[in-house]
This record gives C-alpha cells, sequence and structure tokens, in this order.
C-alpha cells in the first residue's frame, strides 16, 4: 500500500515533466517523418500525448479538469475527422478548438508557476513546457490569421503554410532569430508578428523574475 501510494505521489510530482515530454514529441518528432499516413498517425498520438499530460497538468480541481477534458474532447473529434479548409466554419471550430485548448493549459500551467512556493525541478520543467505551449500557440494563430487573410505571410515557393511551417515561424519569432525565410506579408501577418515577438521576450523576463525571486525567498526563510 505504501509503494503504491508513494508511486502515485512521484506521478503527481511530475507532471510537468511529462508534460515536457509529450510537447518535445509532438513539436520535433513530426519533423523526421515523411509527409503520409504515417506522418497524420503520428501526430495524432502525440497530440494524444500532449492532451493527457496537459490534463494531468491542470487536474488540480475539477473544475479545471472537467474543462480541459471538454475542449480536449473538441480537439480530439476535429483531429480524427479533419475538414476541408474551403469548409470556414468547420475550419474555424478546428482551429478555434485547439488555441482555446492550449490557451487555457497555458494559462493553468502559469499560474502555477507564478504561485508556487518554492522551485523545484518540477517548476523548472513547467517553464520549459510554458515556453513550448506559447510557441505551438502562436502557430494555430498564425494559421488563423494566414487562412482569414490569405498572404499573411510570405515564404518560398516550395513551402505550404501549414501549422508545421506556421508553428516554426512562430518558436522564430519568439527567439528573436528572424531566419528571414518567412516573414508577414499583411497588416494582420505584421500584428501577429509583433505580438508573438513581444509575448516571447515577455514571457522570458517574467518568468526569470518569478523564479528568481521565489528561489531568493526560499534561501531567506531556510
Amino acid at each position: 500500500m505504501f509503494n503504491a501510494s508513494k508511486k502515485i505521489q512521484i506521478r503527481i510530482n511530475n507532471d510537468f515533466l511529462w508534460l515536457l515530454i509529450a510537447l518535445s514529441l509532438f513539436v520535433f518528432i513530426p519533423s523526421f517523418i515523411p509527409s503520409g499516413g504515417v506522418k497524420d498517425v503520428t501526430i495524432y498520438f502525440t497530440l494524444l500525448f500532449v492532451l493527457s499530460c496537459s490534463l494531468i497538468s491542470i487536474g488540480l480541481s475539477k473544475a479545471h479538469l472537467w474543462t480541459g477534458l471538454t475542449l480536449a474532447m473538441l480537439v480530439l473529434i476535429t483531429t480524427i475527422f479533419p475538414f476541408s479548409d474551403s469548409n470556414m466554419p468547420a475550419f474555424l471550430v478546428q482551429i478555434g478548438s485547439l488555441i482555446f485548448f492550449f490557451s487555457y493549459v497555458t494559462l493553468i500551467v502559469l499560474r502555477r508557476i507564478a504561485f508556487a512556493k518554492r522551485v523545484s525541478l518540477n517548476i523548472l520543467y513547467g517553464s520549459i513546457a510554458g515556453y513550448l505551449l506559447m510557441g505551438l500557440l502562436g502557430g494555430f494563430w498564425c494559421r488563423l490569421i494566414e487562412h482569414l487573410y490569405p498572404g499573411s505571410f510570405l515564404m518560398p515557393l516550395n513551402w505550404k503554410a501549414e501549422i508545421d511551417t506556421l508553428t516554426y515561424y512562430s518558436f522564430v519569432t519568439m527567439s528573436s532569430l528572424g531566419y528571414g525565410d518567412i516573414g508577414p506579408g499583411t497588416a494582420p501577418g505584421r500584428a501577429t508578428s509583433i505580438f508573438i515577438a513581444i509575448a516571447g521576450q515577455m514571457y522570458l523576463t517574467i518568468n526569470i523574475a518569478l523564479l528568481v525571486g521565489s528561489y531568493t525567498r526560499n534561501r531567506q526563510e531556510a
């Protein structure tokens, strides 16, 4: 009985580690798989892993868990039955479910980090996971903007304005790398790019301040 309880406690204490692993697999693994059925299956199962780990991370209260579970089910349904981009209402439901779910998870994760009483390894994992969540959110927003305002993001002719490409652009913009291979082409695209860049820098600045402040407070109390 004691060992079983201990295992459950370890799993809960390292929920952000599992979320970080899931997000890393979702972001990086599909890029190394050629387009086709295998890649689609990989994306689906890594997304399912992300959804599961996200629910564990936000499931500290029943309200958060049920809200997250409802949004996760909507994401799964729209992923299993992909819609054509020409079907505007269906596309908006699909991309909207992703945006709402990941926004909700991001807010809960950042809230847990901000109000953490001590800086543990799990909190550090959560900080990295939060950055990945914001990068993914930026990619989803860029995909929505590109659909509503075609040509919002300029890229090489052999590239497609799909979520994986625009997620790459989101992370490049957040980190201020600016390779120059993709750039905003319309006013909505430029506004979105500015927001992503500012959000990325603000996240790093505020997150470092919170972590350092919490660490300093813990040292003083000790």
